[in-house]
């Protein structure tokens, strides 16, 4: 094991993860110059990769044909930025088989591919320099997936947002919401940095896009503002319709009795 995360860690540190884009017509995918984790509806074509491997009986072999298979995945090195134009297949569903130990998964789909309640995933996020957990596949992308054993896994189309442009719903006070937004759109939750909270949510409807603390750097020096200087946010996008929350809990750090009820934020998410 400890064998194979090196192995993993070492591609991951050359690896970029392709984002996707759509309009009315067409979905495509989108891949940095260097390696990829990529996937595919049957029949996408990945010859514009200079390198090209799959995952199989735990090492990697080269790709054995640049046209995607269904819930194949993939790591591609791309010269330089590349588009690929995704086939359309749309679901409803498509069961994966997978092998013991690690997968790469291929999304199969031309929209996201959700995954099972309870399945950990992780693909390479380049603007974090690490792996993020995830709950469903991008568009022409690919995730690692473990396995005890020879099993099956089946996979849920999710349309992508298609027309309007992604947008973000920013919430800088509570008690908030309710809220609605599309698949595809953000949610921004800034708060003080005290008391310090804690946010939950449910991975089945919202992805974590990033979290920490941020602040103005012109108050490092200034003791009229210092109190701004740092704030919480976290950043969400929606991966899947239906009714969901996100539930923040105050931290207590004094005493058991330090802390106030916690707040819930009400999302509604449209396709």
């Amino acid at each position: 094991m400890k064998v194979l995360l090196v192995a993993l860690a070492a591609v991951a540190a050359l690896a970029g993860m392709g984002t996707a884009r759509a309009d009315f017509s067409t979905v495509s995918a989108s891949y940095v110059a260097g390696w990829n984790m990529v996937g595919g509806p049957s029949g996408t074509d990945l010859s514009g990769a200079s390198v090209l491997a799959t995952w199989t009986s735990g090492s990697y072999v080269s790709g054995p044909s640049a046209i995607t298979q269904p819930c194949q995945g993939y790591w591609a090195y791309y010269n330089q930025p590349a588009t690929v134009a995704l086939p359309p297949v749309m679901g409803p569903t498509q069961t994966c088989a997978l092998q013991t130990g690690w997968n790469l998964l291929g999304n199969p789909f031309s929209g996201q591919a959700l995954l099972p309640p309870g399945i950990t995933a992780w693909y390479w996020n380049p603007s974090r320099g690490a792996y993020d957990i995830v709950s469903a596949i991008p568009p022409g992308a690919s995730v690692w997936i473990i396995s005890n054993g020879p099993s099956s896994i089946v996979l849920s189309y999710a349309p992508t947002s298609l027309g309007p442009t992604p947008a973000t719903t920013e919430i800088d006070l509570l008690p908030a919401g309710p809220i609605t937004v599309h698949l595809g759109d953000s949610i921004k939750l800034n708060l003080p940095i005290t008391p310090l909270e804690r946010a939950t949510y449910d991975p089945t409807y919202l992805h974590l896009d990033t979290a920490g603390e941020s602040g103005d750097l012109s108050c490092l020096n200034d003791p009229s503002c210092a109190g701004s200087l740092l704030s919480q946010f976290w950043i969400w996008h929606a991966i899947s319709p239906g009714n969901t929350a996100i539930t923040v809990t105050p931290v207590c750090v004094s005493g058991p009795t330090c802390a106030a009820p916690p707040s819930q934020i009400q999302v509604t998410i449209l396709p």
